[in-house]
């Protein structure tokens, strides 16, 4: 009897000091004074972009929707009225359902890259975690429990010294590095899109575009840069011809495809951080001349 009263206090006293620590974390980054980090992988970096774009205080007036091409488009080049949920290893249809599927004001404009990594479709995983009501509704409350909070990032963070900002891609070209993937990348970009996988991509990219012009949002299209061999191979061509058909230039604001001898790659699609930032600009400039006029 004696044993099993000591093992039931301990478990009330573990749970009471669980309790303790968990509320006095929660209070400790309610309070503003610790900034969340970044991600320890990519998945985690994907998830964090989310929920800083879901959870923000004050909604952003444009989004950006894409893969890791359009990821490089950081904050600090795009300014505080942008926010950008590019998903490495993902594309725009993910981000697409994410903003569709918030609970929060829709922006004003919304940007989605248009290349072959729509043909990945949608994370339905990813979506399902990030939206869950249970988790959605703590996180929507309480800061500590986003994950750019956990112990074990804010720990990195100050063993690093960093500040949860994402590295800048910097640094010059590798003429060597850049030829190794240019080939690599070669052999997908000689082949067609299946057109069963393509037809599939393009009624739910219809659907989600379509939905968000309803609700007055402005749907940008926008092809990124990449490396000219690869911006004219069989399948980026290919794929030029299908999006124009199927989102005409008359009915549809396309941003215009850029020259790419203007812009470079560390790896034919990854600009490099200068040339995001040129990017970046040309896109603002991009709204803002539509703005301007009206349209």
């Amino acid at each position: 009897m004696n044993s099993s009263t000591s093992s039931s206090k301990l478990i009330v006293q573990s749970f009471a000091s669980f309790l303790v620590l968990t509320v006095g974390y929660v209070a400790f980054v309610g309070t503003g004074v610790v900034h969340g980090g970044s991600g320890t992988n990519q998945w985690q970096n994907n998830v964090i972009k989310a929920e800083r774009y879901l959870y923000a205080a004050e909604p952003v007036k444009s989004v950006v929707t894409g893969s890791s091409m359009a990821y490089r488009l950081l904050p600090e080049y795009l300014g505080t009225d942008y926010s950008n949920i590019a998903f490495a290893g993902g594309g725009a249809l993910t981000g697409l359902q994410v903003i569709l599927q918030s609970k929060g004001a829709l922006p004003s404009t919304v940007f989605v890259e248009m290349n072959d990594t729509l043909l990945r479709g949608q994370d339905k995983e990813f979506i399902q975690k990030l939206t869950s009501p249970v988790l959605g509704g703590a996180k929507s409350t309480f800061a500590a429990f986003r994950t750019e909070y956990q112990p074990v990032i804010l720990f990195k963070e100050w063993i690093k010294g960093g500040s949860g900002k994402e590295p800048e891609a910097g640094g010059p070209v590798d003429p060597d590095i850049l030829a190794s993937e240019l080939a690599r990348h070669a052999a997908d970009h000689a082949k067609a899109p299946d057109p069963k996988q393509l037809q599939a991509v393009t009624g739910e990219l219809k659907q989600a575009v379509d939905t968000l012009r309803a609700k007055g949002v402005q749907v940008v299209l926008f092809e990124p840069p990449s490396h000219r061999s690869l911006h004219e191979s069989v399948r980026s061509t290919a794929l030029r011809k299908h999006w124009e058909a199927e989102f005409p230039k008359d009915r549809y604001d396309w941003a215009q495809t850029p020259n790419p001898d203007e812009y470079e790659t560390g790896d034919g699609i990854h600009m490099t951080g200068d040339s995001a930032r040129k990017y970046a600009a040309f896109l603002k400039e991009h709204l803002g001349k539509k703005i301007q006029s009206g349209s």
